[in-house]
């Protein structure tokens, strides 16, 4: 293979945002008539906070912009994922993005503090779910491990040090089962936003990077492990954005007020097997639009090179009951999202066999 040149990087680049402002444009025509326009409310307090922008590293057009405020708006942010996802080219990531060295420079491991042979997190708060979908639910079953990765030291960008962020990931993985949950998430650029420090981020900081960085880990040199991503779960959804997109797709309609408290009426979704949501529909779209849908579109899309050409082929959307909040200790429900995962099918050119 010829090296990369800047000039064949920028053409490159160019290339890659053409299509996808090609892809936007066409999921908005294609859909415009069947999509409902609803009343935009207020952005939620908790809302995801968007990365700085830097076109070294941000080549996807999508991610600028502001967390969706509705099901019409997700269902155009997933379209434009899909048409992305699908696209064979890999995105041409700098190498720094994917190096666990890099990662370990500003990163450290804590313990995940459950002993082997016992629930994960998830696995005790999902395990119906789990079993049908034959996954694995305690540590060390099929390899299962819990990792937790704390942002607890300074950290160096260009020539610069800044403070600690204490931003946090914490999941499980088993590459042997093709399964990845993200049980707790607080990234960098939420934490530096709280601060109000203004400070760039550490190099390696998004969610997708991080989770493809521990996937990597726990495959080892086992090549096909690497591909074997199968199911991803987002388990406990709280960011305020996410959940009134997928309250507004299980109820079918715009969202009432919250309640007077700040609450949400979620009866309307379902427990374990709740509702699947096809890809092809605007519902799936939608829920793959949302902050937390869009780190798993993120994990698949700028990895193809390691993990294969993969998209999101259906999500689930389900609660769980008997939670009690933590801050106004009343009971809650808990929203999870689980993604199915399969290979983009190659279609076949005409007159080809």
């Amino acid at each position: 293979m010829a090296p990369r040149t800047p000039i064949t990087r920028f053409l490159s680049f160019f290339l890659f945002a053409f299509v996808a402002l090609l892809c936007i444009y066409h999921g908005t025509q294609s859909d415009s008539l069947r999509l409902t326009t609803y009343a935009k409310r207020s952005l939620p307090d908790d809302a995801a906070i968007q990365p700085r922008l830097d076109l070294g590293n941000e080549l996807h057009l999508l991610s600028k912009r502001a967390p969706p405020k509705n099901r019409a708006e997700a269902a155009e942010k997933g379209r434009g994922y899909m048409c992305q996802l699908e696209n064979i080219e890999p995105i041409d990531l700098p190498s720094e993005r994917t190096d666990f060295q890099t990662f370990n420079n500003d990163w450290s491991p804590l313990p995940y503090g459950v002993s082997n042979g016992d629930p994960t997190e998830t696995g005790s708060i999902i395990p119906v779910a789990l079993a049908a979908k034959g996954l694995p639910i305690n540590i060390g079953d099929r390899g299962l491990r819990g990792l937790i990765y704390h942002q607890g030291d300074p950290y160096k960008v260009d020539n610069s040090y800044y403070d600690a962020t204490h931003a946090y990931y914490k999941a499980t993985i088993s590459t042997k089962a093709g399964y990845i949950s993200a049980e707790e998430n607080i990234s960098p650029d939420h934490m530096i936003a709280e601060a109000r420090t203004g400070y760039p981020s550490p190099t390696i900081s998004r969610l997708s990077d991080v989770y493809f960085l521990l996937w990597k880990e726990v495959a080892g040199k086992s090549e096909a492990e690497l591909k074997n991503i199968k199911y991803f779960v987002r388990h406990h959804v709280i960011n305020g954005a996410s959940l009134d997109v997928a309250l507004e797709v299980a109820s079918g309609k715009p969202l009432p007020p919250r309640n007077k408290d700040g609450s949400r009426d979620t009866s309307m979704v379902e427990e374990w097997p709740g509702k699947s949501y096809d890809m092809s529909t605007d519902d799936g779209k939608a829920i793959l639009g949302t902050p937390n849908g869009a780190g798993v579109a993120r994990f698949l899309m700028d990895h193809k090179r390691e993990l294969g050409v993969k998209v999101p082929n259906k999500v689930t959307l389900f609660k769980t009951t008997g939670h009690t909040n933590a801050d106004t200790n009343q009971p809650e429900d808990w929203i999870h999202f689980l993604f199915e995962i399969s290979p983009v099918q190659k279609k076949k050119r005409r007159g080809r066999k």
